[in-house]
């Protein structure tokens, strides 16, 4: 009997054999890049693609199939959106981290040696990217 489920970052293959046991199967949802299926009169298969290997499930209800191949698209496309919202939230952190005293007045510091003299136009620049980590 074959029980199949998504978690909110993989695929859970279960199959609950009668004589050999509990076999399981995980996919991350980022890995798997093809879902493929096809059925006869009353059963099909599932097949799953990493880039790499493939996964074949057999005997699945005829069913079963449809629902379970679009929620497991639909999954992945949930995945994917919220992990390109964590990248672009990660970045904007970043990006609006407000300067602290210390480096505010670092800054200030190099750019009065620049004014001075003492310090080059390439010296400063290179100063003020070292500061701030670009």
């Amino acid at each position: 009997m074959e029980k199949h489920g998504c978690a909110s970052a993989r695929i859970l293959l279960l199959n609950s054999g009668m004589f050999f046991g509990l076999h399981q199967i995980q996919m991350n949802l980022d890995r798997i890049q093809s879902i493929d299926s096809s059925h006869v009169i009353f059963f099909g298969k599932i097949r799953f693609w990493d880039g790499a290997s493939s996964v074949e499930i057999n005997l699945v209800l005829k069913s079963s199939i449809e629902p379970f191949v679009r929620n497991t698209q639909d999954a992945m496309d949930r995945y994917k959106r919220q992990m390109a919202f964590d990248i672009a939230n990660s970045v904007n952190k970043v990006a609006a981290a407000p300067l602290t005293p210390k480096l505010t007045d670092e800054l200030e510091r190099l750019s009065k040696l620049k004014e001075s003299g003492a310090l080059s136009s390439e010296e400063f620049a290179a100063a003020k990217n070292k500061l701030l980590g670009s």
